[in-house]
């Protein structure tokens, strides 16, 4: 039998789908923020068994060691919250309001921004994350508390203490634009949706035309109305946390107004270089499933300016129930210039890898990073999964087991 191995490359020009590395996003409103991806630690490479052959490229130089950052003398400064303010402060039930907080840091560092809504009305607090913020105001009427928070990497931080007051309308309020709310998605690690349909539809429920005239996506570009808009923002890599404030001009029975949506970008790729790793991401394009051998390309993404090799990868097959069967390690000779993609065509066997498999992939990049990668291609399964107990046992004891053995 054949095991699932790699056959070629092709590199692609630009940056294809960044899906398990690249920019994630903390959406604004009221939630959670993403947590910074784990540093992925390089195993002790064992022998592999009776590799397949694989494309041979030009081996990269040696990468010159690891300069370390230039570490700051004097204790970390705090840093300070420069303007906190609410657009409004006095809202009925179902408007709403902007925070909008700036901050300085002394020592130039990379700022995060988070708020507290607050009230006993509530029953516990509400917390939301970025620059802008959009607040609903709740539907009972009272007093709430605002708390604008920054901070830097060291958690020294400022905060500033505001309040929103609902008051109790006697009557529902008149139909403004504050009313109407953007819609954003995530399409990929740096493509983003953002949507006025819905909006749209609203203020003709209430009796009003909205026009959408002209979107402004927060890094300098725009571009002309719709009620949907994609854009494509840049990596970071300099800081975690980016702040942008997507702004669409409207008109609403002809007269002007505005809709917005603060965006907060966190970046992986610049988590992960501060942690001496460089992941490459891995999009995945579906072969056909049907035979026992399937084809699927996989294009790897490198979003930094460092240039990535990797050497072997470790492939971990599933059996008809979708658990671990055997692991193994195969060589791999794989090159991804920065900034730029690679496809690679993956064959599966599906009669060793009847639950498809899960692949890691270990390497170096220019400047003494690790590279990592994470992949997988799993088939539905056709075997039921036994109880939980029995089920992590036996992945326990291929995971644990020595690789290739």
């Amino acid at each position: 039998m054949t095991a699932p191995s790699l056959q070629r490359t092709r590199r692609r020009r630009g940056l294809g789908l960044a899906l398990a590395l690249g920019v994630g996003v903390a959406l604004l409103g009221f939630g959670s923020s993403k947590a910074p991806a784990p540093t992925v630690a390089r195993p002790t490479p064992p022998a592999a068994p009776a590799p397949h052959p694989l494309p041979v490229a030009a081996a990269p130089a040696a990468p010159p060691p690891r300069v370390a950052p230039e570490r700051r003398s004097g204790p970390n400064r705090a840093p300070r919250i420069s303007s906190a303010t609410l657009d409004r402060t006095h809202l009925c039930p179902g408007e709403a309001t902007f925070l909008r907080v700036s901050a300085d840091d002394p020592d130039d560092d990379d700022l995060r921004y988070r708020a507290t809504l607050l009230s006993s009305a509530l029953g516990a607090p509400r917390f939301g994350f970025g620059r802008w913020q959009r607040i609903e105001a709740p539907a009972r009427a009272g007093r709430y508390g605002v708390t604008a928070v920054v901070e830097d990497a060291a958690r020294a931080r400022d905060e500033v203490p505001l309040e929103l007051v609902v008051d109790d309308c006697p009557s529902p309020s008149a139909f403004d634009a504050s009313q109407l709310a953007m819609r954003h998605t995530e399409l990929d690690a740096l493509v983003h949706e953002f949507d006025l349909t819905d909006a749209a539809a609203r203020a003709r429920e209430a009796g009003h035309e909205l026009e959408v005239v002209r979107w402004h996506f927060g890094d300098g570009a725009s571009e002309a109305g719709g009620q949907r808009a994609r854009h494509r923002y840049p990596a970071v890599l300099q800081r975690r946390y980016s702040y942008y404030l997507v702004r669409a001009d409207v008109s609403v029975d002809g007269s002007p107004s505005r809709i917005e949506y603060g965006l907060t970008f966190y970046s992986y790729a610049a988590a992960n270089l501060d942690a001496g790793y460089v992941a490459l991401a891995a999009d995945v394009e579906r072969g056909d499933d049907s035979g026992s051998v399937v084809d699927y390309v996989v294009t790897f993404s490198n979003v930094t300016p460092y240039a990535a090799w990797a050497r072997e990868f470790e492939l971990v097959c599933l059996d008809a129930a979708g658990l671990p069967r055997e692991r193994w390690r195969e060589p791999l000779d794989l090159t991804v210039p920065g900034e730029t993609s690679m496809e690679q065509t993956v064959t599966l066997d599906r009669q060793r890898c009847p639950g498809g498999a899960t692949h890691e992939l270990f390497g170096e990049a220019q400047g003494g990073y690790a590279v990592g990668g994470l992949w997988s291609y799993r088939l539905r399964p056709t075997l039921p999964r036994p109880n939980s107990g029995e089920a992590r046992e036996r992945a326990r004891r291929v995971l644990t087991r020595q690789t290739g053995s």
